[in-house]
């Protein structure tokens, strides 16, 4: 988490971190249930044509890691991409490193529950 997954302003993921969601989709593929994938932002205000807002910025964050996790979860209708700006930081924004940390996604599987027995 938070350790270079996005550079400030981007919804690219780094390349290098490209291996590590598909060994964690390969992880996801076979447990069922929905896969919520949570977009993040540190405080620094955002404003441009891609991007209007940081909500903006995070939504497309976690699209990207949707993207790449569809290809070994499916149906891809099972990832839930969302964002949440700079509401949820986990570390203060008041260092380069802090912001880095909260530059994140976070994935949470969220299993089905089991059919009740009648």
């Amino acid at each position: 988490r938070g350790d270079g997954l996005f550079e400030p302003g981007s919804a690219t993921l780094e390349p290098s971190r490209e291996p590590l969601m598909l060994r964690i989709g390969d992880a996801l593929a076979s447990i069922p249930g929905l896969i919520l994938i949570t977009g993040h932002t540190d405080n620094i205000p955002i404003n441009t044509p891609r991007f209007p807002s940081n909500w903006h910025l995070s939504q497309e964050r976690a699209k990207a890691v949707a993207a790449i996790l569809a290809r070994k979860v499916t149906p891809a209708t099972r990832l839930q991409p969302e964002g949440r700006a700079d509401s949820e930081p986990v570390a203060p924004n008041d260092t380069a490193q802090g912001r880095a940390k909260n530059r994140r996604v976070e994935i949470t599987l969220l299993l089905a529950k089991p059919a009740a027995s009648s």
